[in-house]
């Protein structure tokens, strides 16, 4: 469902909002609270308050929204810009006229359903190195550090110097140096990037075609969080101290496999603590509308199961 915010309807959900809307210079945007977890602090004002799901209320400069490990939010400019705030991110309108200048720090995917109006664009993406998208692809999705773009082109600058990243393409800032850009076969998240620029390649090998089972760590006591086939090309990321089980990349994140399960010839791999733990964000009860933007970065909802944590198979 579209919703379209005019001056009226500005108005109307002024006079209707709730107590926790304070004066700011202009509303810029229409909030759609679509899972719990999602608090705001309005401009010129220092305390959080909780949205309940399903709410709608109006989005202006210097408003600050955060989520947490469930919340999910969805922005609408303008019926313009449809920008879907992910768990365990903070988003903050600094400006919003001829320009729209934001700041994330965390997870986003933002798709045009029409041509903005605005003359100039600016998103800082927060990460360890300096990540700023000046001209927004038709639809994109943003980590700390890294962009993948899947329909149109991106400008973003990473240490003063800027690239363009087209669909099919992600680019992962680097501190101090230049960035890089890589092709992506869908799905277009940023642990698959991650996994083509530092991974070695292996592949699935188990007994009797099974499936390889991924886990949260290095022990069989971990829980699974989905599994493999045999056969399929991985991306392994290193090994356990006991050199018994491999990281590897899986799904929209990171786990953990049986070393004897992974054809390679990968050397000098990472030496990592054997107590190490995954963890990655993920979504409850997905809706619709969310589907819609988030399915070329993260597919399907069978197809992974760490991601799309209510769906069950």
């Amino acid at each position: 469902m579209r919703y379209k915010l005019s001056a009226v309807g500005i108005v109307i959900l002024l006079m209707s909002a709730f107590s926790v809307h304070a004066q700011t210079p202009s509303y810029a945007a229409l909030l759609t609270i679509t899972h719990s977890g999602v608090e705001i602090r309005r401009a010129n004002t220092e305390a959080w308050v909780a949205l309940p799901e399903n709410s709608e209320s109006p989005f202006g400069v210097g408003d600050v929204l955060r989520t947490d490990e469930t919340g999910r939010a969805l922005l609408t400019f303008l019926d313009q810009i449809d920008l879907l705030i992910l768990p365990e991110s903070t988003y903050e309108l600094l400006e919003f006229g001829n320009e729209l200048d934001a700041r994330i720090n965390g997870y986003a995917v933002q798709r045009q359903t029409q041509t903005p109006r605005f003359r100039a664009y600016r998103l800082e993406v927060m990460g360890s190195a300096p990540l700023v998208v000046t001209s927004p692809a038709a639809w994109l999705a943003v980590w700390p550090d890294v962009v993948t773009v899947a329909e149109g082109e991106a400008k973003i600058i990473t240490n003063d110097v800027e690239h363009t990243v087209t669909a099919g393409e992600g680019i992962r800032a680097v501190p101090g140096g230049e960035p890089d850009i890589t092709p992506l076969e869908s799905p277009l998240n940023a642990a698959r990037l991650v996994g083509l620029l530092d991974g070695c390649p292996g592949e699935m090998d188990t007994v009797n075609n099974l499936n390889v089972n991924v886990r949260f760590g290095s022990d069989l006591r971990q829980g699974v969080i989905g599994n493999i086939p045999n056969a399929t090309p991985v991306s392994v990321m290193g090994v356990n101290l006991s050199g018994t089980w491999y990281r590897i990349q899986a799904f929209s994140g990171f786990g953990w496999v049986q070393q004897p399960l992974v054809a390679n010839t990968c050397a000098d791999l990472p030496i990592l603590p054997d107590d190490q733990f995954e963890r990655s964000i993920g979504i409850f009860e997905v809706l619709p509308l969310e589907l819609a933007l988030l399915e070329p970065f993260f597919g399907p909802p069978t197809s992974d199961l760490w991601f799309y944590r209510s769906i069950v198979e």
